[in-house]
């Protein structure tokens, strides 16, 4: 039912009300009547329902206006011989009921969200930073095309121009939905070329955890990415770009080619494609998990690690462009798939996103949830949460709260006023870092929130602050907790020289590549599955003697996986498969053990049928 048929018939009942006012007169004039919901049925033809009770328009004498509201009142009395909630309502007031029961502003139904997965829900519109830009300065605000930016003169930029060039385009994807990123009329028409997205596992608490999943197609694809990588071969890259414009991971390294090269224009152009065809993919029912805070991505899988460092490089991107609401939400959004696990230790940056953004209230309550208390014991959190009571209007508590995190972490403190230029107080003037973990998390704040704090009022704050805390040669408690894994992947993804050399040397001596920084230790992804869809792309005879190594090679890693499953035991090898060689780091792990162990079967096997052809 239209709302153009509602208004007309509720101006046609006004006219009518008004014209029973003046009928007391004998000589009124013979007025053409008709019902509303006949009015409301030559906008809504299609509503059957109705159509066979419609009372047709009819013309009344000059005397037939009493009898007319008598007809009337009988027509109400016999439909308010129900007791139901709908007696003594006109046509008018059920069509209405009607439109609110199954019109457009009916609500979903509710469903029971616990209060911490309320807290991560995201909302999809504040991904865009298009949307953050029209509500900061207007419509005028267009984006620029990547295509006609100024990209250098380089060799590798000139390539990259002759991709991106008009010309090349074989139609518009600018029509093509996506959950992340709304396709632009500068990307080739293409398919996601094999990439998917399926339900994993759902919870008691009514969390899905979801995956990305390549089939047989996209990973052949992938094995040709590999081989570019392993080869350093940008020009076979750009090839493999063209011919497969939507392939995640040559999308990601193209695109780090090009911030190397200083044209964050079309480094952010080919993240944004890589979320593009990331976004159209994912499951129906992903998105609406993901606005109530329930969807989950195994970082386990090297497929969702993809999305993973897509997210993270595209954050990087936007902050250049300072839309801070935009990066707050993506950040949040890379939280809620991992909360407990945080991969990528957004919680390390997650505060700076929320002031930058002023998004102080929305920081206070996720970081204060008791279901995300774990990582609450963060030096730095101490700081950001009291900046924000007093810039969401709680002065008063924003002074206690930083009272106590000056006097529980002063080496903190002294190192954010050796960044900002002031003069430490007494109670911190020469306090610093103890341990390794301390340096840190010390550094990491203090050069990262610098430009938070460098602010007249928030200066002037931390002093005053500082100094009413009274000096003390009693020590502090030490933050004494270990450098985690998750720690150590966020330093490496920051890119920068003095945070990387604050790592412990058992991560920075570990193998990585960019395309996959630091992967988890113990993972169920890869090396197995690698393995047999290399052995299904290449069939080969059973009896030969490289058929029978691979899959002894695959039964014993089946072995090592398992054992290292049930013990949860970190190893310090890297996972990693190269065109058909296992790439181990040391020779005691049990990794190169599962090799031995296949190359004594191998040889085993090949003794055997040495004997056999002796015998004959």
């Amino acid at each position: 039912m239209s709302s153009r048929a509602l208004r007309k018939a509720l101006r046609e009942r006004e006219e009518e009300e008004k014209a029973e006012e003046i009928e007391s007169s004998d000589e009124s004039l013979p007025i053409k009547k008709s019902s509303a919901f006949a009015l409301l049925a030559q906008d809504d033809s299609d509503d059957e329902e109705h159509s066979d009770t419609e009372p047709q328009p009819e013309s009344v004498d000059p005397q037939s206006g009493t009898q007319t509201k008598k007809k009337k009142k009988k027509k109400r009395k016999k439909k308010g011989k129900g007791k139901g909630p709908d007696a003594g309502l006109d046509e008018i007031d059920l069509a209405l009921r009607h439109l609110r029961k199954n019109g457009k502003s009916q609500p979903e139904a509710l469903t029971t969200n616990s209060p911490w997965q309320t807290l991560l829900a995201i909302d999809i519109n504040n991904l865009s930073p298009e949307a953050e830009m029209r509500r900061l300065f207007g419509r005028i605000t267009t984006a620029t095309d990547p295509s006609e930016a100024d990209r250098g003169n380089t060799r590798v930029q000139k390539q990259m121009q002759q991709l991106l060039n008009p010309k090349n385009r074989q139609a518009t994807m600018a029509s093509r939905k996506s959950l992340y990123i709304q396709g632009k009329e500068t990307w080739p028409m293409a398919p996601a070329g094999g990439l998917s997205m399926d339900i994993v596992d759902t919870f008691d608490d009514g969390s899905v955890m979801y995956t990305y999943m390549h089939n047989t197609s996209y990973n052949s694809v992938q094995r040709e990415f590999d081989f570019s990588v392993d080869a350093m071969d940008h020009e076979m890259l750009l090839e493999l770009m063209q011919k497969h414009p939507y392939h995640v991971a040559t999308l990601l390294q193209v695109s780090e080619m090009m911030t190397q090269e200083r044209d964050v224009s079309t480094a952010r152009d080919l993240l944004e494609r890589a979320l593009f065809t990331m976004g159209r993919t994912v499951h129906s029912s992903f998105a609406r998990n993901l606005a109530q805070g329930k969807a989950r991505l195994d970082f386990a899988k090297r497929e969702n690690r993809e999305f993973w460092l897509c997210a993270w490089r595209y954050m990087q991107s936007l902050s250049m462009g300072a839309t801070w609401r935009t990066v707050y939400e993506w950040a949040k959004l890379l939280l809620a798939l991992d909360p407990k696990g945080d991969p990528y230790r957004i919680w390390l940056v997650l505060d700076q996103y929320a002031l930058r953004s002023r998004m102080h209230l929305d920081y206070l309550n996720v970081s204060r949830d008791l279901e995300l208390k774990p990582d609450q014991g963060a030096p730095h959190m101490a700081f950001s949460q009291a900046l924000a009571e007093v810039r969401g209007g709680d002065k008063d508590k924003g002074k206690q709260d930083l009272f106590t995190a000056i006097a529980k972490y002063p080496w903190m403190v002294a190192r954010m006023m050796q960044e900002l230029g002031v003069d430490a107080p007494p109670a911190v003037w020469g306090k610093q870092p103890r341990t390794g973990t301390e340096m840190l998390h010390a550094t990491l704040y203090a050069v990262r929130a610098k430009d938070i704090w460098n602010t007249p009022e928030a200066t002037n704050l931390l002093v005053e602050v500082a100094s009413a805390v009274q000096p003390t040669d009693k020590e502090t408690d030490t933050f004494d907790e270990p450098v985690r894994e998750n720690d150590a992947r966020h330093v490496l993804l920051t890119n920068d020289p003095q945070f990387i050399a604050l790592l412990p040397r058992a991560y920075t001596a570990r193998v990585g590549t960019s395309s996959d920084p630091l992967p988890p230790t113990a993972t169920t992804w890869s090396l197995v599955q690698a393995m047999e869809a290399m052995m299904a792309d290449s069939p080969a005879d059973p009896n030969e003697p490289t058929t029978r190594f691979m899959q002894s090679l695959r039964e014993s890693l089946r072995e090592v996986i398992a054992r290292v499953e049930q013990s949860q035991t970190a190893s310090p090898f890297v996972h990693a498969w190269r065109n058909g060689i296992l790439q181990w780091s040391g020779d005691d792990s049990p990794e190169a053990e599962a090799t031995r162990r296949a190359e004594e079967n191998h040889q085993a096997h090949v003794e055997d049928a040495s004997d056999h052809d002796d015998d004959e």
